[in-house]
């Protein structure tokens, strides 16, 4: 249904993730948000929009962020869009995507119990295994802090293997330049990081509004990667490839060489950060 709809795609904020809701969790979500609601699944209708909205909220509090998940139906989603972009079914075009280094630090200070919430749920899934994954992320640091372990799992799991998977999907149909944003922000006492969504006052080149001095800390120095990187997401979009002055050449994701652009205070390729 998509195609011939957009020449070019640029994905920012994750892909299709790894274990996606099915029937059984979908009808689970229902029982609980009528529960919540007092309601059965038909009386949902006679309630208004207020009422609605607060029990989507309770229930994502008590649930994650991801309680509202879309699932396969077979109808209205006929199969994982993940399979659908292997197969050639989806829109295949020239596509710019990547994940930044801590994603999971801005829901890790901004909604209180994410976390806790969404290891608990890799726990029912992976059971002793998330404790060995757990352990491997934490041998990767330096500083041997244990939650910062747990941050970089869960902001992996959640965003940047799915988007890994994504760019392999459609690397041998159409050209695909990754990125991943290694920017850490000073602000609220370095806990952001480079997290999510820190990445958009860069690309709008907005890093001197207000909220982006909130977000980035005041830097001085963040106005020219700013810029550059505008500058690049404007080349895609008008040229079919990205480039700026003040980053490298950037070339194509192919495997296995999974070339990256990663993008900080001194941007650089690399090939295949941290692993894929």
């Amino acid at each position: 249904a998509s195609r011939g709809l957009f020449h070019r795609a640029i994905l920012q904020s994750g892909a299709s993730g790894l274990a996606p809701p099915t029937r059984v969790d979908a009808n689970m979500l229902t029982d609980a948000y009528c529960a919540e609601l007092g309601a059965t699944p038909r009386q949902l209708l006679e309630l208004s929009p207020e009422q609605l909205i607060a029990g989507q909220d309770r229930i994502g509090r008590r649930l994650g962020l991801g309680a509202f998940f879309p699932y396969v139906d077979g109808v209205t989603l006929p199969r994982l869009p993940i399979d659908a972009v292997r197969a050639g079914d989806g829109a295949v075009v020239p596509t710019l995507l990547g994940s930044n280094r801590d994603e999971w630090a801005l829901f890790d200070l901004f909604v209180p119990g994410s976390t806790e919430t969404v290891i608990a749920q890799m726990r029912k899934q992976l059971g002793p295994v998330l404790d060995r994954l757990h352990g491997e992320y934490l041998a990767a640091r330096s500083d041997g802090n244990a939650a910062g372990a747990w941050l970089g799992l869960v902001g992996e799991v959640a965003f940047r293997i799915p988007m890994i998977r994504l760019a392999e999907a459609i690397a041998p149909r159409a050209p695909v330049w990754m990125y991943r944003f290694d920017w850490a922000s000073t602000a609220f006492g370095g806990k952001l990081g480079a997290a999510h969504a820190l990445e958009l006052p860069f690309v709008w080149n907005v890093v001197d509004s207000q909220f982006g001095q909130i977000l980035l800390g005041g830097d001085a120095g963040a106005q020219s990667l700013a810029t550059a990187m505008q500058t690049a997401w404007a080349a895609f979009i008008k040229g079919g490839a990205p480039a700026a002055d003040g980053l490298p050449t950037w070339p194509v994701y192919e495997l296995p060489r999974r070339a990256t652009l990663r993008i900080d205070r001194a941007s650089e390729i690399v090939d295949d950060p941290a692993g894929a």
